[in-house]
């Protein structure tokens, strides 16, 4: 729950606290260790006690302190040793006692608290409160830190708000947490009001094209894109989906959705764009094992990292232009890919109606799977290659495929 964007705006959070956040984007667990390393500031932590003794702390006791509150300062190297104390010495005497850090904290402060408290110390607890530059966090013994209660809809609406947060470039002193705070209080405001009816928009957007990727429907997606400009703009950026991290171009890829990975194409859907994951849609349809849309990415262009490995890869996808793909079909390569050769070359003088006959079901499916063929050894046996998503084919025929692939290459 760490994310690694600009801090929030001071007209939205308020003035940035000692310590926080770098400018910048990064990943959030380099950015936190960065920010909680460099920063040299003691810590000001206020034991709330009713024992009133700090007898055996190794931090520095402030003088003046109040009753029933002892005002401690500690660097950050010295928060394991506290943290036993504390669990060893005071709560033994008094169980309701609690270390309050000062609100001066940032959120990546506060994150290598809760961290090693969960790591190390089983008896304790902790729990953040407050928004903006108030947010603090206080230590307990186990079972006696107070309870929030979060509703299911507040939840998931703070998660899709932290995402469209994150990829504005907002979040680096807010957490999810606190943003589902500002939800359920209904006092969400300034610019992560703005970036929350921005990105409910696009979201919409981005389910509708997400459900004609998943019914498979071609037609759909490019009515879809005549009706909401926004279809082209979001599939150009290679926008997200908030909730999984997904590109609709990934989601056909998973599930071999051929016609929408053709119709994502011609709307402009990047074809070397990284999921959340960092794969490309060829990684993914070869990770899913889709070889019809494995097939249908190379003939689109995808560039294909692995070429050099597999050689018969871009050879048996380009079956598909002499076994019935239509040239307006296959859109030329995307930059920095590997141009694909002119049609019909690939058959050559080894093209023979009467030795190979195209596999029922269309082309691009029996050249998908003449690219899987290709990463294994070819079949000897009859029913060795079994069949594809869109129906049986031959041994015959699968050897056939093979056979002239390995012949071009």
């Amino acid at each position: 729950q760490v994310c690694s964007k600009k801090r929030v705006s001071s007209r939205v959070m308020g003035p940035k606290k000692r310590g926080g956040g770098r400018r910048g984007g990064g990943g959030g667990s380099q950015s936190a260790s960065q920010d909680s390393s460099s920063d040299v500031t003691p810590w000001t932590v206020m034991l709330k006690t009713s024992s009133c003794s700090a007898a055996g702390c190794p931090a520095q006791v402030v003088e003046g302190s109040a009753e029933g509150q002892i005002e401690l300062s500690l660097a950050k190297e010295q928060l394991g040793a506290v943290l036993s104390w504390f669990q060893s010495s005071v709560l033994p005497a008094d169980s309701s006692a609690c270390l309050a850090f000062a609100p001066t904290q940032n959120k990546y402060q506060r994150a290598a608290v809760h961290k090693m408290v969960e790591a190390k110390f089983p008896q304790l607890e902790t729990a953040s409160s407050g928004v903006g530059d108030a947010r603090a966090l206080a230590v307990y013994g186990r079972g006696h830190a107070p309870q929030k209660v979060t509703s299911e809809e507040a939840g998931a609406r703070a998660a899709r708000l932290y995402a469209y947060a994150c990829d504005a470039g907002l979040g680096a002193s807010v957490s999810r947490d606190e943003l589902c705070e500002l939800m359920q209080s209904g006092s969400l405001t300034g610019e992560l009001a703005r970036v929350w009816e921005e990105g409910e928009a696009r979201q919409g957007v981005m389910d509708a094209v997400l459900q004609a990727v998943k019914a498979d429907d071609g037609g759909a997606l490019r009515a879809l894109a005549q009706a909401q400009p926004l279809v082209r703009a979001l599939l150009q950026q290679g926008a997200k989906d908030a909730l999984t991290g997904d590109l609709p171009l990934h989601a056909a890829a998973r599930q071999g959705a051929v016609g929408a990975l053709r119709a994502l194409a011609e709307l402009g859907a990047d074809l070397e764009a990284a999921n959340s994951q960092g794969k490309t849609a060829l990684k993914v349809s070869r990770v899913f094992e889709q070889t019809d849309a494995e097939a249908v990415l190379l003939q689109l262009g995808a560039h294909d990292p692995e070429a050099h490995r597999f050689p018969l890869n871009s050879q048996a996808a380009s079956l598909g232009l002499g076994l019935g793909l239509p040239p307006s079909a296959a859109p030329g390569p995307s930059p920095g890919s590997a141009a694909r050769p002119p049609q019909g070359a690939e058959m050559g003088a080894c093209q023979s109606p009467s030795t190979i006959q195209p596999p029922a079901g269309g082309g691009m499916q029996g050249a998908g799977t003449a690219a899987a063929a290709s990463r294994s050894a070819v079949p000897t046996g009859a029913g060795a290659l079994g069949k594809s998503q869109t129906g049986a084919y031959s041994t015959s025929s699968w050897m056939g495929l093979a056979a002239v692939a390995a012949i071009v290459a």
